[in-house]
């Protein structure tokens, strides 16, 4: 079972590889990393959308391809959420 420092860790490394000089397939793995952590925990969808933001202009077209995938991913779930707070 993981626990809940290692989700910390996990967190922490992934934040630090997106911010950091990394190649291109470890901040994408690490975007994918954080929406999915993000699921559990919300404030990380929102600082990965403000880095995201940041970074996007800068970034390679992977990187931009990615952004827009995590972008969407969440947009989608945000979604769901407010259908289902409504249905309740």
């Amino acid at each position: 079972r993981v626990q809940n420092s290692h989700l910390k860790t996990i967190t922490e490394t992934c934040f630090d590889w997106c911010i950091t000089d990394q190649k291109v397939a470890a901040v994408a793995s690490s975007m994918h990393n954080l929406y999915l952590l993000g699921r559990k925990d919300k404030w990380i969808h929102e600082e990965l959308l403000q880095l995201i933001d940041a970074n996007y202009e800068n970034g390679s077209a992977a990187l931009k391809a990615k952004s827009r995938h995590v972008i969407k991913w969440i947009n989608r779930d945000r979604k769901k959420e407010a259908k289902s707070a409504v249905n309740k």
